[in-house]
Parts: structure tokens; sequence; C-alpha cells
């Protein structure tokens, strides 16, 4: 119903007038010769005039490629798709009342590779599983692709209860009726509060089948009609997955999986893959013991895994069933390091609320997963927050293991929905984050800068493109850079998209000369990217050069006065403890009245409270400018808490045009009411 093969003919002779034509049509390949009988039933003559092109379709031709006016082909061959190959499809043209050939035999035949596509594969849940109820119902069924040649692609979801449990649930799937399908262009489908409910302790059994139609016909053609397999899983009140999950980094190729024991679980298993990867395989490892070590890992490569836990025992002849946890990740160090842990904490994918908290403060408590986390820093508003807190693992004596999270999304239910945690651990418990990165660079950029500077056009899709795109300019509305910089890089980025747009289209349709054109246009845009990296990273160094300089000048200033300091602050604490014995009313007097509530000092208090925070900045001066990342790291992230953006002060002062001596000594001034602020706030002190 649709044409899939289009014929053009041209008669020369632009003096012939009405000719009656008749075609010869043949397949050659992977072993076949078919060919389209002398006499086709049901095929009329085809009228052409000279110097006038013909076109004409499948559906023009359709008696040509019927069963009845072939041969060369089975019956049984004809009835299922050409096997996968290269295949030369050619038309000769007669002269429909002498049967004389009026085509060159050389010139109507093109080449064509026919690939039969593969069905989804099934991920999730499962063949077997235990799947925990919960309420709400939550249940994610995923899959992946693995068409080739076929676009706009649609999966026909459908669940079924399977009634009988005592044959292959497989065949029982099939004997069912559905208890719910539908339609979508996604490959992860969210069975959740508003679909049919399941019952617990029932089997049921899912399949994905893809099809791409036009609205009449299907336009792809896939093995098995589409279907995938059918897989099949509990849904169980009485089996819950493993809690608390965490992977813990031994080396380069070696990560320790624990998670809290349960008495009700007989044993584990642990699943894992590389994440990212088409057609990746699930690799098992069986555990007794609550924690499992997973070996041949790749260095800095990030895994997917995730635990089950066996609740009854097996039945002769079948095999064990585990309820599952959600999939979480881990990424293996580069270099040999110390142990640490190394686990992004990911949000529920079940989690349906979306909407936004708008506030959230110190101490407060949101889910991540399985695990509370307590905030101890915190900024951002609306939904979306950045900051530090902590975790508590409950087997591993209530150990407090430090995250820190950036523009995560926190839901009313103040659980975790988009984002992830990023938790470290080193050997001596420090819990602390090695945030380096956010000392030295004024923008976290660098990773998807670089992502889309090694794209190549032809190995990657719109869709990549878009992803990188939305996440860089998802990074640069939070940093302080020139509007004309900003510009630049969302320009080139948009123009990547762009370009990758016309070149698969122009690909489609055959157009050589265009599809050059977008691919230079697809190169410029990256060298514009590139010339706007290169001046993000002179921002970055220049940047953190100017904040180290006024901490060293700072830390200088206090060491070339230090005796003098101390004699002055000794002098002083003397004077008070002298004024103190003989009057206390004298230290701090409070006056009050309706309207007024005024403090105040003698002189005396006013310069020691000025020696105070002379001395203070020279001592903070002195621990940061050795530059210990964790506290440099955690003095910015507080500066912003107090309303002093350092990033941004540098920034403007640059845009304004003043010099470096100029910027140093500002940036001096506010460090030391920096310092004096950070170190009044209570949850700073030792």
């Amino acid at each position: 119903m649709s044409e899939k093969l289009i014929v053009q003919a041209l008669m020369i002779d632009v003096n012939e007038t009405s000719r009656q034509l008749r075609f010869r049509f043949s397949i050659k390949g992977n072993g076949l010769q078919i060919r389209s009988n002398d006499f086709v039933i049901g095929a009329a003559p085809i009228f052409i005039d000279g110097g006038v092109p013909l076109r004409l379709s499948n559906l023009d031709l359709r008696p040509y490629f019927e069963l009845q006016n072939l041969s060369g082909i089975t019956p049984q061959q004809y009835n299922n798709p050409l096997p996968d190959g290269n295949y030369q499809f050619c038309f000769e043209v007669f002269d429909w009342v002498s049967g004389q050939r009026l085509s060159n035999p050389n010139l109507g035949c093109f080449n064509a590779f026919l690939i039969i596509n593969d069905p989804p594969f099934l991920n999730l849940p499962r063949r077997g599983d235990l799947v925990a109820s919960k309420n709400p119902q939550n249940i994610l069924f995923n899959w992946t692709p693995r068409h080739l040649n076929a676009s706009g692609v649609q999966y026909e979801f459908e669940l079924r209860e399977v009634w009988d449990t005592q044959i292959d649930p497989q065949a029982a799937f099939l004997a069912s009726p559905n208890l719910y399908s539908t339609t979508t262009f996604n490959t992860t489908l969210l069975y959740g509060l508003g679909e049919t409910t399941l019952l617990e302790n029932k089997t049921y059994a899912w399949r994905v089948r893809a099809v791409v139609t036009d609205g009449i016909s299907e336009a792809s053609i896939f093995r098995n009609n589409g279907y995938s397999e059918i897989y099949y899983f509990t849904y169980t009140a009485d089996c819950q997955s493993p809690q608390f999950a965490l992977a813990k980094s031994l080396s380069t190729s070696s990560e320790e999986i624990t998670w809290m024991p349960d008495p009700d679980h007989l044993k584990y298993k642990v699943q894992y893959r590389k994440k990212g990867v088409r057609d990746a395989v699930w690799f098992e490892v069986n555990a007794v013991n609550p924690y499992t070590t997973l070996h041949n890992l790749e260095p800095g490569t990030t895994y997917e895994y995730r635990v089950g836990g066996q609740c009854t025992q097996t039945v002769a002849n079948t095999e064990p069933r585990f309820s599952y946890n959600a999939i979480q990740e881990f990424t293996t160090p580069t270099k040999t390091e110390d142990n640490y842990y190394n686990c992004g904490i990911a949000p529920e994918v079940a989690i349906t609320n979306r909407e936004p908290l708008d506030n959230i403060g110190v101490n407060e408590v949101f889910t991540a997963g399985d695990f509370p986390v307590t905030i101890k820093q915190v900024n951002g508003g609306n939904g979306t927050f950045s900051g530090l807190g902590y975790i508590v693992v409950p087997y591993l004596a209530d150990t407090k293991i430090e995250v820190a999270f950036k523009n995560i999304g926190i839901n009313t239910d103040y659980q975790l929905y988009k984002g992830k945690l990023r938790t470290t651990y080193d050997a001596s418990w420090g819990n602390m984050d090695d945030i380096q990165d956010e000392i030295d660079a004024v923008v976290e950029l660098g990773n998807t800068i670089s992502e889309l500077l090694n794209l190549d056009i032809d190995k990657t899709t719109k869709e990549n493109i878009e992803a990188l795109v939305n996440a860089l300019l998802e990074d640069l509305k939070d940093e302080d850079l020139p509007q004309e910089l900003t510009s630049q890089v969302e320009e080139a980025t948009n123009d990547m998209i762009d370009a990758k747009e016309r070149y698969d289209e122009a690909v489609s349709n055959g157009d050589t000369q265009a599809a050059n054109q977008a691919q230079q246009d697809f190169h410029n845009a990256q060298q514009n990217l590139n010339e706007a990296n290169e001046e993000i990273e002179k921002i970055k160094k220049e940047t953190a050069d100017l904040l180290k300089k006024a901490i060293t000048e700072l830390y200088r200033d206090g060491k070339d006065l230090e005796a003098e300091n101390n004699e002055r602050y000794n002098q002083h604490l003397l004077d008070f403890q002298v004024d103190d014995a003989e009057n206390d009313n004298d230290l701090l007097i409070v006056e009050t009245n309706e309207t007024d509530l005024s403090v105040n000092t003698n002189d005396s208090t006013e310069s020691f409270t000025d020696m105070e925070e002379q001395y203070a900045s020279y001592l903070f001066a002195m621990m940061l400018q050795e530059e210990n990342g964790n506290e440099f790291a955690k003095f910015i992230e507080l500066s912003k808490q107090i309303n002093l953006d350092f990033i941004k002060i540098i920034s403007q002062m640059k845009q304004d045009g003043q010099v470096d001596n100029e910027i140093i000594n500002v940036l001096k001034n506010h460090l030391r009411s920096a310092f004096t602020q950070i170190l009044l706030q209570p949850y700073l002190k030792r």
C-alpha cells in the first residue's frame, strides 16, 4: 500500500508516441535468481512518449511481483522475507507487440543491501524475577531496541496475568487475555497507579512488539513479526529486595558490593554490566553473605548493578528466583588508589511526584533510593538544590558517609527524583569529597564540551547531540561567564544540532553536495565551540590565580606582623581580664527603648574585636594557602551562603576593566569579611 520501489524510464527517440511496452523484472543474490515470466498475468501494456520520463512504482507494477508471474522462487520462500544480504534488482524493457528488447540490459540494474530487523530485547523485569509490591504501585518495564534501518519505531506493550502456573509461563501467556496494553515510542514504561492494579503473589508475563507503520501498512520488516521474547515475573509482598547497596572500589579492576543483610534472604545474586553499551550482557555473581567482589573490570568505566535476594527454597528442576533492588551504578578508578566508596545514588525511577519542593534547609532530611540524606550545606530553591550532606550506613555501625550533590531535584515528598548523589570514602573515614576542580575552575563544562568537540557527524545521533547540548546549556546557567562567551557557546552547540539535522536529511535523500556542506558546517560549529572553550579555560586560570594570590598576600600580611600581633593580642586579653574583674558592666552596656536597641562598647572592646578579626584572618589564610583542597572547596561554597561569590566578583571586576592589583586588594577585603563571618557559624566549630 506504500511505495517501496521506483522505476524511471525514458524513451530516447523523441519521435515515438504512445509506444506500448512491457517489463521483465529479476532479483539476483544469496543463491536466488528470481525472474518475472515473459507473459505477466494481469499486466496491461505501458504507454510511453519519446522524451517524456515515465515514473512507475511497485503499486503500478503489482502484477510483476505476484507469485504466479515469477520463476526461481518457491511458495515457501515467497511467503518469507528475503534473507539478509546484497541483491541486484534489474528491469528490462520490451516492445509489447514484437517482444523486441528496447533497453540496455546493463543499465536497468541497481544493488540493495536488505536487512531484517531484530525485535526488541527485554531488560527489566528479567525472566523469573520477583517484583516486590509497593504502595503506590509502580513497576518499571525496560527494553533495548535492536533495529538498524528503521525509523519512527513504535512499541506495542502487552501485559497478561498467567492463570495456569503449571505450564511454561511463555505458553500460558499466549493462552491468556490481555490485562493491559499500550503503544509508545519510548523504550521504558512505568506501570503506575493509573494502570490496572496487580494482585500480590500472582504471576504476570509481558512482551513488546516493534512496528513501523505509515498508517496504512507496515514500512519495515522485523523478525518474528517484531515480537520480543516473553518475560514473566511474580508480584510478591513476601520478599523485599536487598536494601542500602553500596559499591566500594578496591582497585582499577575490582569492586566490592555490600548491602544490608536480611534474615528472610537465603542467598543473593549481583548482576552487573557496562553502562551505555548496546546489547551489554548482564554478568552474574552468586553470594551467601551480604557482600561480594566483582573482578576483571575495566579501569575508568561506569557499570550498572543491582542486588537480588532469594526468599524461598528452589523447587526441583526450576531456577531460583530473586527480588532485585533498583539499578545503581559505580565507576572504576583510572589508577590504583586507596579504597573508597564510589557510588552514584540515583533516584528511584518509579517516583511519579515531580512537584518541586520550594525550599529545604540545613539538617533537614530527604530520601535518595534507600538512603535518608541529612543536609549540612545547601543552596538553591524551587526544587533544584546543590550542597553537601551525609548518609548513614546501618550495616557499617551507622557510619556517616559524606555525599555531594549539584542541581538535584527534590519533590514535595522530600524524595530525590532528578540527578545523583556522589559519595566518596577514604581509609581513615574522613568522608571528605575531593572537589579540587571546584577550586581551580570557574566553570565545570570541560567534560561536556570535550564530548561535543570529539563527536563525529556520521557516528552520532541527533538525540545524542541534543542531550549533550542541553547538559552544557544547563551548566552555563549556573556560571558567571561574559554574555558574549555564553552566546558563542549556545550558538555553536545549536549550530551542531542544525547541521546534524541537515546532514541526516541529505544522506536520506542521497544529496551528496548538501551532506558535504552540512558536514563542513558541523566542523565549523565545533571549531567555534573550541575557541569558546579556550577562552573559558583562560578565565578559569585567571580567576583561580587571582583568588590564590589574594589569599597568599593576606597570609603574608599577617605573617610579617605575627610577633607584633601575638603581643598585642595577649595584652588586649590581659586588659579585658582586669576590666572584667573590676566591673562587668564596663565590657558591654545595652540600652533599650521602645524603638531602638543599641549596643555600646568601649574603645578597648572595639580594638580587641578588630584584633581578633585580624588574627583570625591570618590563621584562616595560613590554612588555605597551604592548598588544602577540601577546606578550600568548603570555604568557596560557604562564602556563597553569605552572599560572597568570589567567582562573580572577579568576573565583574574583569569586565569593568580593573587591573590585577586592584582586584587583589578588593578580594583581600572580601576575604577578611568572609573569614570572620564563616568562623562565627556554629556548625563550623570543631
